[in-house]
Protein backbone atom coordinates (compact mmCIF):
# COMPACT_ATOMS: atom_id res chain seq x y z
CA UNK A 1 0.00 0.00 0.00
CA UNK A 2 1.29 3.45 -0.96
CA UNK A 3 0.16 6.52 0.98
CA UNK A 4 0.87 10.04 -0.21
CA UNK A 5 0.49 12.78 2.39
CA UNK A 6 -0.12 16.37 1.31
CA UNK A 7 -0.64 19.71 3.09
CA UNK A 8 -0.93 23.09 1.36
CA UNK A 9 1.34 25.39 3.37
CA UNK A 10 2.81 27.65 0.69
CA UNK A 11 -0.26 29.58 -0.38
CA UNK A 12 -1.21 32.95 0.97
CA UNK A 13 -3.71 35.50 -0.21
CA UNK A 14 -2.15 37.48 -3.06
CA UNK A 15 -2.34 41.29 -2.89
CA UNK A 16 -3.46 41.44 -6.48
CA UNK A 17 -6.93 39.90 -6.70
CA UNK A 18 -6.31 39.09 -10.35
CA UNK A 19 -3.63 36.57 -9.45
CA UNK A 20 -5.10 33.08 -9.42
CA UNK A 21 -4.04 31.05 -6.36
CA UNK A 22 -4.40 27.39 -7.33
CA UNK A 23 -1.79 24.60 -7.13
CA UNK A 24 -2.80 21.79 -9.53
CA UNK A 25 -0.64 18.81 -10.61
CA UNK A 26 -0.80 15.15 -11.69
CA UNK A 27 0.29 12.02 -9.78
CA UNK A 28 1.81 8.98 -11.52
CA UNK A 29 2.90 5.73 -9.82
CA UNK A 30 4.78 2.94 -11.62
CA UNK A 31 4.01 4.56 -14.97
CA UNK A 32 0.26 4.70 -14.35
CA UNK A 33 -1.56 8.00 -13.84
CA UNK A 34 -3.37 7.93 -10.50
CA UNK A 35 -4.49 11.56 -10.16
CA UNK A 36 -5.14 14.26 -12.76
CA UNK A 37 -5.37 17.94 -11.85
CA UNK A 38 -4.97 17.16 -8.16
CA UNK A 39 -5.65 20.19 -5.92
CA UNK A 40 -4.41 19.83 -2.34
CA UNK A 41 -6.44 22.73 -0.97
CA UNK A 42 -9.63 21.45 -2.55
CA UNK A 43 -9.19 17.89 -1.30
CA UNK A 44 -8.03 18.87 2.22
CA UNK A 45 -10.70 21.52 2.59
CA UNK A 46 -8.37 24.43 3.10
CA UNK A 47 -4.81 25.57 3.67
CA UNK A 48 -2.59 23.91 6.31
CA UNK A 49 -4.85 20.85 6.37
CA UNK A 50 -3.78 17.28 5.65
CA UNK A 51 -4.90 15.29 2.59
CA UNK A 52 -3.92 11.62 2.19
CA UNK A 53 -4.19 9.48 -0.94
CA UNK A 54 -4.03 5.66 -0.61
CA UNK A 55 -3.33 3.14 -3.38
CA UNK A 56 -3.66 -0.63 -2.81
CA UNK A 57 -3.07 -1.72 -6.40
CA UNK A 58 0.61 -0.79 -6.68
CA UNK A 59 2.95 -3.61 -7.74
CA UNK A 60 6.65 -3.19 -7.03
CA UNK A 61 8.94 -4.54 -9.77
CA UNK A 62 12.61 -5.40 -9.14
CA UNK A 63 12.46 -3.68 -5.74
CA UNK A 64 11.84 -0.36 -7.46
CA UNK A 65 8.95 2.04 -6.89
CA UNK A 66 8.58 5.13 -9.08
CA UNK A 67 6.37 8.06 -8.07
CA UNK A 68 6.12 11.13 -10.29
CA UNK A 69 4.43 14.44 -9.39
CA UNK A 70 4.37 16.95 -12.22
CA UNK A 71 2.62 20.13 -13.34
CA UNK A 72 0.68 19.73 -16.58
CA UNK A 73 -0.19 23.38 -17.20
CA UNK A 74 -3.29 23.68 -15.07
CA UNK A 75 -3.80 26.02 -12.15
CA UNK A 76 -1.80 29.15 -11.37
CA UNK A 77 0.92 30.12 -13.88
CA UNK A 78 2.96 31.91 -11.22
CA UNK A 79 6.01 30.02 -9.96
CA UNK A 80 5.10 30.59 -6.33
CA UNK A 81 1.77 28.81 -6.72
CA UNK A 82 2.78 26.35 -9.43
CA UNK A 83 4.18 22.81 -9.30
CA UNK A 84 3.71 19.74 -7.11
CA UNK A 85 4.06 19.64 -3.37
CA UNK A 86 4.19 16.62 -1.02
CA UNK A 87 4.71 16.25 2.72
CA UNK A 88 5.43 12.53 3.18
CA UNK A 89 5.34 9.10 1.53
CA UNK A 90 4.62 5.86 3.40
CA UNK A 91 4.78 2.35 1.94
CA UNK A 92 3.58 -0.88 3.57
CA UNK A 93 3.05 -4.39 2.12
CA UNK A 94 -0.52 -5.53 1.70
CA UNK A 95 -1.06 -8.78 3.68
CA UNK A 96 -2.17 -11.71 1.59
CA UNK A 97 -5.74 -12.73 2.11
CA UNK A 98 -6.15 -16.31 3.21
CA UNK A 99 -9.15 -18.05 1.78
CA UNK A 100 -11.44 -19.03 4.62
CA UNK A 101 -13.49 -22.16 4.05
CA UNK A 102 -16.91 -22.33 5.59
CA UNK A 103 -17.92 -25.25 7.79
CA UNK A 104 -20.29 -26.53 5.10
CA UNK A 105 -17.48 -26.64 2.52
CA UNK A 106 -15.13 -28.44 4.94
CA UNK A 107 -17.79 -31.03 5.79
CA UNK A 108 -18.50 -31.50 2.08
CA UNK A 109 -14.83 -32.11 1.31
CA UNK A 110 -14.44 -34.62 4.16
CA UNK A 111 -17.60 -36.54 3.24
CA UNK A 112 -16.64 -36.60 -0.45
CA UNK A 113 -13.17 -37.92 0.39
CA UNK A 114 -14.59 -40.69 2.59
CA UNK A 115 -17.11 -41.71 -0.07
CA UNK A 116 -14.36 -41.75 -2.72
CA UNK A 117 -12.20 -44.06 -0.57
CA UNK A 118 -15.14 -46.37 0.12
CA UNK A 119 -15.98 -46.49 -3.59
CA UNK A 120 -12.39 -47.34 -4.54
CA UNK A 121 -12.20 -50.08 -1.90
CA UNK A 122 -15.54 -51.47 -3.08
CA UNK A 123 -14.25 -51.65 -6.65
CA UNK A 124 -11.05 -53.35 -5.51
CA UNK A 125 -13.09 -55.87 -3.52
CA UNK A 126 -15.47 -56.48 -6.43
CA UNK A 127 -12.64 -57.30 -8.80
CA UNK A 128 -10.85 -59.39 -6.17
CA UNK A 129 -7.85 -57.05 -5.90
CA UNK A 130 -8.04 -57.01 -2.10
CA UNK A 131 -7.32 -60.73 -1.97
CA UNK A 132 -10.28 -61.67 0.16
CA UNK A 133 -13.49 -62.01 -1.80
CA UNK A 134 -12.67 -65.01 -3.97
CA UNK A 135 -11.03 -66.97 -1.18
CA UNK A 136 -13.97 -66.36 1.18
CA UNK A 137 -16.39 -67.64 -1.44
CA UNK A 138 -14.26 -70.71 -2.05
CA UNK A 139 -13.78 -71.31 1.66
CA UNK A 140 -17.54 -71.00 2.28
CA UNK A 141 -18.24 -73.58 -0.41
CA UNK A 142 -15.54 -75.81 1.05
CA UNK A 143 -17.15 -75.63 4.49
CA UNK A 144 -20.54 -76.51 3.03
CA UNK A 145 -19.09 -79.52 1.20
CA UNK A 146 -16.88 -80.69 4.03
CA UNK A 147 -18.25 -79.42 7.37
CA UNK A 148 -15.79 -79.29 10.25
CA UNK A 149 -12.75 -79.91 8.07
CA UNK A 150 -11.42 -76.40 7.45
CA UNK A 151 -7.81 -76.23 8.66
CA UNK A 152 -5.61 -73.27 9.55
CA UNK A 153 -3.18 -72.09 6.87
CA UNK A 154 -0.36 -71.40 9.32
CA UNK A 155 -0.68 -74.91 10.72
CA UNK A 156 -0.40 -76.45 7.25
CA UNK A 157 2.45 -74.13 6.29
CA UNK A 158 4.39 -75.09 9.41
CA UNK A 159 3.68 -78.77 8.83
CA UNK A 160 5.16 -78.64 5.31
CA UNK A 161 8.09 -76.43 6.36
CA UNK A 162 6.71 -73.55 4.26
CA UNK A 163 6.08 -75.92 1.35
CA UNK A 164 9.73 -76.88 1.15
CA UNK A 165 10.59 -78.40 -2.26
CA UNK A 166 12.19 -81.29 -0.36
CA UNK A 167 8.71 -82.23 0.89
CA UNK A 168 7.21 -82.28 -2.59
CA UNK A 169 6.00 -85.80 -3.38
CA UNK A 170 3.92 -85.27 -6.51
CA UNK A 171 2.56 -82.90 -9.11
CA UNK A 172 -0.80 -82.68 -10.87
CA UNK A 173 -2.47 -80.62 -13.52
CA UNK A 174 -3.83 -78.13 -10.97
CA UNK A 175 -1.07 -78.06 -8.36
CA UNK A 176 1.69 -79.76 -6.39
CA UNK A 177 1.46 -82.27 -3.54
CA UNK A 178 3.58 -81.94 -0.39
CA UNK A 179 4.19 -84.21 2.57
CA UNK A 180 3.48 -82.62 5.94
CA UNK A 181 2.93 -83.28 9.63
CA UNK A 182 0.10 -81.66 11.62
CA UNK A 183 0.43 -80.57 15.24
CA UNK A 184 -1.16 -83.78 16.48
CA UNK A 185 1.50 -85.80 14.67
CA UNK A 186 -0.70 -86.89 11.77
CA UNK A 187 1.26 -87.30 8.55
CA UNK A 188 -0.66 -85.80 5.65
CA UNK A 189 -0.43 -85.11 1.95
CA UNK A 190 -1.24 -81.49 1.08
CA UNK A 191 -2.40 -80.65 -2.42
CA UNK A 192 -1.72 -77.00 -3.24
CA UNK A 193 -3.94 -75.56 -5.98
CA UNK A 194 -3.66 -72.25 -7.77
CA UNK A 195 -6.06 -69.75 -6.15
CA UNK A 196 -5.47 -67.14 -8.85
CA UNK A 197 -6.97 -69.18 -11.67
CA UNK A 198 -10.70 -69.86 -11.92
CA UNK A 199 -9.86 -73.41 -12.99
CA UNK A 200 -7.92 -74.00 -9.78
CA UNK A 201 -10.80 -72.71 -7.64
CA UNK A 202 -13.26 -74.90 -9.54
CA UNK A 203 -11.01 -77.93 -9.11
CA UNK A 204 -10.81 -77.17 -5.38
CA UNK A 205 -14.60 -77.29 -4.96
CA UNK A 206 -15.05 -80.32 -7.20
CA UNK A 207 -12.32 -82.32 -5.51
CA UNK A 208 -13.61 -81.63 -2.00
CA UNK A 209 -17.17 -82.56 -2.98
CA UNK A 210 -16.12 -85.73 -4.80
CA UNK A 211 -13.71 -86.93 -2.10
CA UNK A 212 -16.23 -86.35 0.67
CA UNK A 213 -19.06 -88.06 -1.23
CA UNK A 214 -17.03 -91.14 -2.23
CA UNK A 215 -15.95 -92.40 1.18
CA UNK A 216 -14.57 -95.92 0.93
CA UNK A 217 -12.03 -97.89 3.00
CA UNK A 218 -9.88 -98.43 -0.08
CA UNK A 219 -9.93 -94.78 -1.16
CA UNK A 220 -7.62 -92.10 0.19
CA UNK A 221 -9.31 -90.25 3.04
CA UNK A 222 -9.97 -86.50 2.91
CA UNK A 223 -8.92 -84.85 6.19
CA UNK A 224 -9.64 -81.19 5.52
CA UNK A 225 -9.18 -78.11 3.39
CA UNK A 226 -7.97 -74.52 3.63
CA UNK A 227 -8.68 -71.36 1.63
CA UNK A 228 -6.64 -68.53 3.15
CA UNK A 229 -4.08 -65.93 2.01
CA UNK A 230 -4.68 -66.65 -1.70
CA UNK A 231 -3.96 -70.34 -1.14
CA UNK A 232 -6.24 -73.32 -1.86
CA UNK A 233 -5.13 -76.41 0.02
CA UNK A 234 -6.63 -79.91 0.25
CA UNK A 235 -5.34 -82.18 3.01
CA UNK A 236 -5.42 -85.95 2.47
CA UNK A 237 -4.37 -88.97 4.43
CA UNK A 238 -0.74 -89.74 3.64
CA UNK A 239 -0.15 -93.05 1.82
CA UNK A 240 3.26 -94.47 2.60
CA UNK A 241 3.37 -96.61 -0.54
CA UNK A 242 1.90 -94.01 -2.88
CA UNK A 243 -1.25 -94.90 -4.84
CA UNK A 244 -2.83 -98.34 -5.30
CA UNK A 245 -1.99 -98.12 -9.00
CA UNK A 246 1.69 -97.75 -8.20
CA UNK A 247 1.54 -100.60 -5.71
CA UNK A 248 -0.14 -103.00 -8.17
CA UNK A 249 1.48 -102.04 -11.45
CA UNK A 250 4.49 -99.93 -10.55
CA UNK A 251 8.13 -100.85 -10.22
CA UNK A 252 8.05 -100.90 -6.42
CA UNK A 253 8.92 -104.16 -4.69
CA UNK A 254 5.56 -104.55 -2.93
CA UNK A 255 4.17 -108.09 -2.81
CA UNK A 256 0.38 -108.61 -2.77
CA UNK A 257 -1.08 -112.06 -2.40
CA UNK A 258 -4.14 -112.81 -4.49
CA UNK A 259 -6.53 -112.52 -1.53
CA UNK A 260 -5.23 -109.04 -0.68
CA UNK A 261 -5.67 -107.93 -4.27
CA UNK A 262 -9.30 -109.08 -4.20
CA UNK A 263 -9.99 -107.17 -0.97
CA UNK A 264 -8.68 -103.94 -2.49
CA UNK A 265 -11.25 -104.08 -5.29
Amino acid sequence: MVRLHFAEIGLDTPKNPRIKRSRVFDVEIQGKKKEKNFNIEAVAGGVNLNATLEYNDVHVRDNRLEIHLYWSGKGSPFARYRGPLISAISISPVPKRHLKLSSAIIVGIVVSSILAVILILALFWKFGWLGGKNNKNVEQKGIELFPGGVLNFQQIKAGTNSFDPKNKIGQGGFGDVYKGVLRNGTIVAVKKLSAKSKQGAKEFINEIGTSYALQHPNLIRLLGCCAEQSELLIVYEYMENNSLEQALFGKQDIFFVHATRLKSL
